[in-house]
């Protein structure tokens, strides 16, 4: 089943479609975020930039799932399916995350 981008906008909101693609560009940013710190150009970017971004967009998403969650609990119907669905794909980008950064946490650790 395809969807519709215009579909998946108004299903889940302009402002989750920027978040969700975002993580989608960080979870990106991971293999290419190999190596020492670079200080100068646009380098500094996959070096510094976007692993500082890393928790940030983390916990963000686990806000947005939980407050998807706290809106689910009073819904019934269409609306409730509507806002598990985006705790589910937040849910998925967390895992995603949590998973194509751990090696690079952990390098940095030892």
């Amino acid at each position: 089943m395809s969807i519709n981008p215009i579909t998946y906008i108004s299903y889940v909101g302009v402002l989750r479609v920027i978040l969700h693609g975002f993580s989608l560009v960080v979870i990106g940013f991971s293999r290419i975020a190999d190596g020492p710190p670079v200080y100068t150009g646009w380098e500094i970017v996959p070096s510094l930039i976007i692993p500082a971004l890393v928790p940030i967009v983390f916990f963000v998403l686990l806000l947005d799932m939980m407050m998807a969650m706290v809106f689910m609990v009073d819904r019934t119907g269409e609306v409730r399916r509507r806002f598990r669905t985006i705790a589910l794909i937040d849910l998925a980008l967390v895992i995603a995350l949590f998973f194509f950064w751990l090696q690079y946490f952990l390098s940095i650790g030892q």
